[in-house]
């Protein structure tokens, strides 16, 4: 079991906010996140509900560019009202970092679950950090190990990028995979979800810009300035947090609605 207080005391002391996005309306999932984080000190940060879409604000804030795609094969799909509403939530954090000049903030959805093996390693992982990153993945899918597979899946995606053969470019393609960069962090490739990660003052400037007008799935914003090398980013080697859907299958988030319609 972690030591919750401990965990605490280092998130209160290197974050300046902890944050858990969620909507007013589900006041049962703030019960439920309150447990499972309890002993941690932090705030709800109330986002966009997708109830609240009109056709003229989707039109206003939301611009589908299909070069923005992040597969080598094919092109994305428009964003879903559900996936704009938490690309708006998620961007009214980084505008709210800005007003208040808060210098670095960790930001949870409200299905975190933490990860009682591995949130030792916390301490470890913020003293790893260079103290000019941007973006720090705390939990998140897709990449999180080197194998021969993935390796040789990239270099694939290689050689049809360098032929032009490719929806993204080569020097994404490059930044794919994560690197080694100390015993506990990764130098972040492309992971998706956004459940649990923390970013800088500077870095919400940089997301800010790139998400005015909507553009990306939340997820996809993060990864598509760390692929174009636009932040400084790092992820844990172990997963610190993890999310709802994947420790119980019956329930989802309602910030966010990758898996299914609700």
């Amino acid at each position: 079991m972690p030591d919750t207080q401990r965990t605490n005391q280092l998130l209160q002391s290197y974050f300046d906010k902890v944050l858990v996005l969620t909507v007013p309306r589900f006041t049962d999932r703030h019960e439920k996140v309150k447990q499972r984080l309890q002993g941690i000190q932090f705030d709800f940060f109330y986002g966009f509900d997708k109830q609240d879409l009109t056709e003229s604000l989707i039109r206003e804030q939301y611009h589908y560019n299909k070069k923005n795609t992040l597969a080598p094969g094919y092109y994305f799909k428009p964003l879903n009202s559900g996936e704009i509403a938490c690309s708006l939530s998620h961007r009214m954090i980084y505008q709210a970092m800005i007003d208040q000049q808060w210098k670095r903030v960790l930001i949870l959805e409200d299905d975190v679950v933490p990860d009682e093996q591995n949130l030792a390693a916390l301490e470890v992982c913020l003293q790893e950090l260079p103290a000019d990153w941007d973006l720090f993945y705390l939990g998140y899918l897709k990449n999180d190990q080197l194998t021969a597979g993935k390796k040789s899946q990239n270099a694939w995606y290689q050689l049809l990028a360098f032929f032009g053969l490719s929806k993204m470019s080569l020097k994404m393609i490059n930044n794919r995979l994560p690197k080694n960069f100390s015993p506990h962090l990764w130098k972040a490739g492309f992971h998706d979800c956004t459940h649990a990660y923390a970013i800088s003052l500077n870095g919400a400037k940089k997301l800010l810009a790139a998400q005015t007008p909507v553009t990306y799935r939340a997820d996809n914003l993060l990864s598509a300035l760390v692929l174009k090398e636009e932040l400084k980013a790092f992820a844990s080697k172990k997963f610190l947090f993890n999310q709802e859907v994947f420790t119980d299958h019956t329930d989802r988030s309602h910030i966010r609605e990758k898996w299914a319609n609700q």
